[in-house]
């Protein structure tokens, strides 16, 4: 049963085979001490050049069709793998800025080596969330699609599900006497300055699309709404992991599965 979501791409994946892949190249830059490592999926040159974040725990089959995809489309794309910090890890609250901050950077170097003047971003899950700030902060990124991301970090963080955070809020708690949820998210929030909600956005120069996954406890549907909501994006899709329960346990990884069976040709469309 845990590997339904490989049968469930099986004719994804059976099609992929079949076809003439893009070339990829794995890759390293660094720049003044900080380095990122990616994958450039060489497409034509023809179409938008695509930033891709996957989700925690690294890419999977899934942004690999996508990168695959799009590079057929003729859009150059380039997967960012880790970067400078990225492992880092702590109970101090201050922990999560560091890796916003991180990230930032990340994209901003990718984007520098990118010889284009627009840029488009595609994220799932903490790569969405990721690529959201960059979304706020990088004029060149000028179209973005997330799925299954959130805004309002703190909230995220101080309420989600994940295994990650439910170990780090049980030890905060102890560690720092947090009284319930509640209070434990706006003490992050206090930590936390680069979340969509507290950056400017240049709305008329940008095109955004969401996938939104309902009854998410990983990164909670409501802190998905809450983004949409910010963002008016031109595109919002849904997706009701609910009928995969019996299969996977996971909303959020049912979620982001069901969104690339379902939806993975419009989120291609959208860069065009």
């Amino acid at each position: 049963m845990k590997y339904l979501w490989i049968l469930l791409l099986l004719p994804q994946t059976l099609l992929a085979e079949n076809q003439k892949k893009c070339q990829s190249m794995i890759k390293t830059f660094s720049k003044d001490g900080f380095k990122i490592n990616y994958t450039h999926y060489q497409g034509s040159g023809s179409g938008l050049p695509i930033i891709l974040i996957p989700p925690t725990g690294g890419e999977t089959v899934l942004d690999r069709g996508y990168a695959q995809t799009l590079c057929f489309q003729g859009m150059d794309t380039y997967m960012l793998k880790d970067w400078t910090g990225f492992y880092e890890n702590s109970y101090q609250l201050d922990l999560h800025q560091r890796h916003y901050e991180y990230s930032l950077r990340a994209i901003n170097l990718m984007s520098d080596l990118i010889d284009a003047p627009e840029i488009g971003l595609l994220g799932t899950s903490l790569g969405g969330i990721f690529g959201s700030i960059s979304v706020h902060l990088n004029p060149r990124i000028t179209r973005a699609f997330v799925i299954a991301a959130g805004g309002n970090f703190h909230k995220i963080i101080g309420f989600s599900q994940h295994p990650g955070m439910r170990e780090k809020r049980k030890k905060r708690f102890d560690l720092f006497g947090f009284k319930d949820k509640q209070e434990y998210s706006r003490a992050l929030d206090r930590e936390i300055t680069l979340d969509p909600f507290k950056l400017p956005l240049a709305r008329e120069q940008k095109k955004l699309g969401m996938i939104i996954v309902s009854n998410d406890k990983v990164v909670p549907t409501s802190t998905q709404k809450e983004l949409r909501d910010l963002w008016d994006p031109e595109e919002v899709y849904y997706i009701n992991s609910r009928f995969l329960n019996i299969f996977v346990r996971d909303k959020h990884k049912a979620g982001i599965i069901m969104s690339y069976r379902v939806y993975k040709q419009r989120v291609i469309n959208f860069f065009k």
